[in-house]
């Protein structure tokens, strides 16, 4: 087993992005036979009003239990769950979900901040934070906070991002574990040989 897959085994996995990483989370969606982290939870930004379906497409191409979480929703092993649409997504440290209508950081809903401050704070060093393309800052300083509380941190190599903001400032704030292109990153889930 490679050295950088070790760093999302049998951990709780937050993958946040937003402009450009919607293919990749399908990709990765696509085809995932075995889910080989403890928990995996996407953090997209998402239109505030109105029905966007990405629940139903991500659903559509995966063969998991897939779930947008409820208030005080306790965490469950095994399962992956997609941060509602218009609403903050948070892990508190009781194991729970909590569901936050805060003033949105980057104007973005659901932050990735946010989820991945939380989430350090709640699970330390059993967290991974995965960041991908992106056009604004956020969730650089919830890797960074990830990373001061043991946890790993891994960005979307910013050569491979249709935007490359949301990784390159997660690199000037914080030292990263691994830099991956999309399908490095798709590879971590799967029995690849090619990280």
């Amino acid at each position: 087993m490679s050295e950088v897959r070790r760093l999302i085994e049998n951990k709780k996995v937050i993958i946040g992005g937003s402009a450009g990483s919607f293919r990749t989370i399908i990709k990765l969606l696509n085809g995932l036979e075995k889910l080989e982290v403890e928990n995996l939870i996407l953090a997209l930004h998402r239109p505030r009003k109105g029905n966007d379906k990405l629940h139903d497409v991500f659903c559509h191409n995966c063969d998991h239990e897939l779930i947008e979480p409820k208030d005080g929703e306790r965490v469950r092993s095994g399962l992956i769950y997609l941060a509602p649409s218009n609403s903050h997504l948070l892990v508190m440290k009781s194991n729970t979900f909590r569901i936050s209508q805060k003033p949105a950081p980057y104007f973005s809903k659901p932050s990735i901040d946010l989820l991945f401050e939380s989430a350090a704070e709640a699970w330390k060093d059993s967290l991974t934070g995965i960041l991908l393309s992106g056009a604004n800052e956020d969730g650089a300083n919830g890797l960074s906070l990830i990373k001061k509380n043991g946890g790993k941190a891994i960005i979307q190599d910013p050569r491979d991002c249709l935007i490359d903001t949301m990784p390159r400032s997660a690199k000037a704030k914080t030292t990263v574990d691994a830099v991956l292109s999309s399908d490095q990153i798709i590879g971590l889930f799967r029995n690849s040989t090619s990280v």
